[in-house]
């Protein structure tokens, strides 16, 4: 018996591509009509032997239709939480702090992708003295990032002024991020460890990561960096480029 998602995906493959199979598809439409259910599975069958790439066809158009209904609801979540997300006193800030063009980034200092997407990040924030970046820690890859959160939050509340190299040394760092190294690059930046941890136990920090989790978790975010401003959500490292595409769009909608 052929399994019901392969079914309704070579439905809506037929659907999408009734100019190329025509009549298979209209075949499908009147068997079903008539209530024939093995003379279905057998054209179905047929179908996806003859053309088996209509199914990865199918899936990808759901995937898009999905991650487009998925986009609808973050907009709706950026648009309900602005304050909290865009302006969090929690939040560290890359740039000018006073900023008109805003942008959050959800990041985790082990996660491959976003230590790519830093000197992108970077490239930008010297390109742009108008462009504020809030730095939202998303510890999803373990306690070693959990640890290097709180230790980045820590310098935050610390010396908020060195916040900006402490990030870059993290990630321009080799190996893992752990407590270790993350309070080894604070006290290189002559930040005073002592002071660091009466911040590192207390419940502040760990309710500021707790909220950006929360705000992931209602964005379905699954993953880092994600990068949001106002009017967009950008998933992934997607270059240089990319972003100051973004930017341009942003500060253009701006005026």
């Amino acid at each position: 018996m052929i399994h019901p998602r392969l079914l309704t995906a070579a439905i809506i493959a037929a659907t999408f591509l009734t100019p190329v199979l025509p009549v298979r598809a209209q075949s499908i439409a009147d068997l079903a009509e008539a209530g024939s259910k093995r003379e279905i599975e057998t054209v179905v069958r047929n179908l996806l032997k003859e053309h088996p790439e209509i199914v990865r066809d199918a899936l990808l158009a759901l995937q898009v239709r999905e991650e487009a209904d998925r986009n609808l609801d973050r907009v709706k979540v950026i648009s309900e939480e602005a304050s909290a997300i865009f302006d969090d006193p929690n939040a560290p800030v890359l740039g000018n702090p006073e900023g008109k063009l805003v942008m959050v980034e959800f990041l985790d200092y082990n996660c491959g992708y976003c230590k790519r997407a830093h000197a992108d990040v970077m490239r930008l924030v010297e390109e742009n003295d108008n462009l504020k970046i809030v730095v939202k820690q998303l510890p999803l890859l373990g306690t070693e990032s959990i640890d290097a959160a709180h230790v980045a939050l820590a310098v935050h509340k610390v010396a908020p002024e060195k916040f900006p190299a402490f990030h870059s040394r993290l990630y321009t760092s080799t190996g893992p991020v752990d407590l270790a190294r993350a309070i080894a690059v604070a006290e290189a930046l002559g930040i005073d460890p002592g002071k660091l941890r009466p911040h590192l136990l207390g419940p502040q920090i760990a309710a500021a990561v707790s909220e950006n989790v929360g705000q992931a978790s209602r964005l379905q975010l699954t993953g880092t960096p994600v990068f949001i401003t106002q009017n967009d959500i950008i998933i992934g490292a997607m270059g240089y480029d990319y972003l100051k595409g973004k930017l341009q769009t942003l500060a253009a909608s701006a005026k």
